[in-house]
């Protein structure tokens, strides 16, 4: 693709953004304006899901059989994205109450340098995308 191209490309996009309510669609402006690619929105998908179903288990509402769903989810989100730090998804357990720590250091390394975790919940939760986990994280990020 010339340049030329690229510039065209850029500039619909940008007419797209204004045919669209971006109100209604916050997460998906903030990953359009910085570029986050469809696989980096699925890993931040995939790890919001995860937390959130930690949260359920804190609460009481996943029952025990939950442990089998939540490793389940685990080895599907290695499947899907085998560069994920083994490591730090193993240590994830459904039985540790999820952090804003764990969850920044977990999503920083597959995002682009300048985008912000707490800035994708936010737009996550302002979309009404995983708002369990998405407010809860908020909130312990000002811990």
């Amino acid at each position: 693709m010339d340049n030329k191209q690229y510039e065209l490309l850029k500039y619909q996009i940008e007419l797209l953004k204004k045919m669209v309510n971006v109100d209604d669609n916050p997460l998906y402006d903030y990953v359009i304006d910085y570029n986050i690619s469809r696989e980096q929105y699925n890993i931040f998908i995939d790890i919001l899901s995860t937390f959130s179903l930690q949260l359920r288990r804190q609460s009481g509402e996943l029952a025990k059989d939950g442990v089998k769903y939540f490793k389940a989810h685990k080895e599907s989100m290695l499947s899907k994205h085998p560069h994920l730090d083994t490591k730090v998804l193993n240590e994830l357990s459904i039985e540790d109450a999820p952090t804003y720590e764990a969850f920044s250091t977990f999503i920083t390394p597959f995002l682009p340098e300048d985008v912000k975790p707490l800035t994708l919940l936010k737009r996550a939760n302002q979309q009404g995308i995983y708002t369990d986990i998405c407010e809860y994280l908020i909130s312990e990020s000002q811990k």
